[in-house]
């Protein structure tokens, strides 16, 4: 008879024959992510929180209830203590409390143990007669609630912004920032899980409206779920630490500007902890110099007139209702036009074009959206700075360009108003996506 419940004795009884489990898959460690277990896969295993739900008599321990066919080993040849004159009861309880025990000792930091206060579990009532007593005994409210007041969230998102800012998270620290100016509570989902207030204003960036493109399902996760994302990775980690160098240094009188301060603020700027291992930092860091060499260079060669450097800037598509909001790495006059250059440290070189970044600064420029920037956008640069003999990718937004990706604003800001968040599933997308493993629908098979 194959029914589930007869494999489900049959896995049982191997497991108390070899008094081991059956083969797990390896847990994916390092998501931040619930992961639901047994207590018996949780062996070996530790973990910052852990919670024990369903402990009640009869659930654990668990009832000795007679079968009508054979549903276990007999018990002498269980891996138990072997004495005859010990009743079997006995000896289940004390495996049943053995179990216990390994389940409350995974926990590294807090441990929640929920059971009802009727039919309690023997083991809790124990716990509760310790003394001292290890543990605080709290009643939950049939229907609990909360509700959060400003003052609250206020102190929550400072404490999402230092966190971010110490893990040096400049993006998701943007973001917070962004959300603390805007002093709006996070838009409430209904029953379908879809954003109930679609009429307001909808603040997006050039990150935002590429995520979305890339993978819709994502953009609901990270901006609407607001589902944290681990720590950066140490290829984003390098981006801004050569970012806050070239900030700085376009920031001396051009006297001062030399290849030795250069390599210094290389110095003042490096991170270790932002790698996984110090070999890694290390490549990263020497790649970091030749990457700056190559740089001082190329602005020997071709000095720049800097005007503004990591200028921010917001402006608002008012027939979309769409609030664009962004940062520009470098300004520049170039001639009677600015000229608007982004750093990148990627090994591909893309086409300024095709960028809708770009395009977005352009847009910005033109508007007069940048505080203390005046002037008519010139050349869009991507300058990528592990090409140094010939760096930039250059394009000039025509008025029929910054349409085409008026276009794809209006295109992503309906798709997010009639809540089309379907996934996008592809080995490039999804290579290095955090939600993959542990929520995203497309790679549960």
């Amino acid at each position: 008879n194959a029914s589930f419940r007869n494999w489900l004795d049959f896995m049982e009884v191997m497991a108390l024959a070899s008094n081991q489990n059956a083969a797990q898959p390896e847990l994916e460690k390092d998501n931040l992510a619930v992961q639901v277990m047994t207590i018996h896969q949780s062996k070996g295993l530790q973990f910052p929180v852990v919670i024990m739900p369903f402990l009640y008599s009869g659930s654990f321990p668990s009832n000795l209830k007679k079968h009508p066919t054979i549903n276990r080993l007999p018990t002498s040849w269980m891996a138990w203590e072997q004495n005859a004159d010990t009743p079997f009861r006995i000896l289940h309880e004390r495996e049943e409390r053995r179990v216990f025990y390994v389940g409350i000792t995974r926990a590294e930091t807090y441990l929640y143990l929920y059971g009802p206060t009727k039919r309690q579990s023997l083991f809790t009532k124990e716990l509760e007669n310790l003394k001292p007593q290890p543990m605080e005994i709290k009643t939950m409210n049939e229907h609990e609630e909360k509700t959060v007041s400003l003052s609250e969230r206020r102190q929550r998102l400072l404490a999402d912004l230092n966190r971010e800012i110490a893990a040096n998270q400049l993006e998701n620290a943007r973001i917070i920032l962004e959300e603390m100016e805007r002093d709006d509570l996070p838009k409430d989902l209904t029953d379908s899980g879809q954003p109930k207030d679609v009429s307001g204003i909808l603040h997006l960036s050039s990150t935002k409206i590429d995520t979305y493109n890339s993978c819709p399902l994502k953009y609901r996760l990270k901006y609407i779920d607001k589902i944290p994302e681990r720590k950066t990775r140490a290829t984003g980690e390098f981006g801004s630490i050569m970012h806050s160098i070239l900030e700085e240094f376009h920031g001396l009188e051009v006297a001062e500007q030399t290849e030795k301060v250069l390599f210094d603020l290389l110095e003042k700027h490096w991170r270790e902890d932002s790698f996984e291992y110090r070999q890694r930092g290390e490549e990263f860091r020497k790649q970091g110099g030749e990457l700056l060499s190559d740089y001082f260079r190329f602005i020997q060669k071709n000095p720049p007139t800097v005007l503004g450097r990591e200028k921010p800037f917001s402006y608002t598509m008012n027939n979309i209702n769409v609030k664009i909001s962004g940062k520009i790495d470098r300004i520049d006059q170039d001639g009677d036009l600015l000229g608007i250059v982004d750093y990148k440290t990627s090994k591909k070189k893309d086409k300024s074009e095709n960028n809708l970044q770009m395009a977005l600064y352009s847009e910005a420029i033109l508007r007069g959206a940048v505080p203390g920037i005046n002037g008519n956008p010139g050349n869009a640069s991507l300058h990528f700075l592990r090409y140094g003999d010939d760096p930039l990718s250059s394009h000039h937004f025509s008025e029929d360009d910054l349409e085409i990706s008026r276009g794809k604003i209006r295109e992503v800001a309906n798709g997010i108003r009639t809540g089309s968040f379907e996934t996008k599933k592809s080995d490039y997308n999804c290579q290095y996506c955090d939600y993959k493993d542990f929520i995203c629908p497309a790679w549960e098979d």
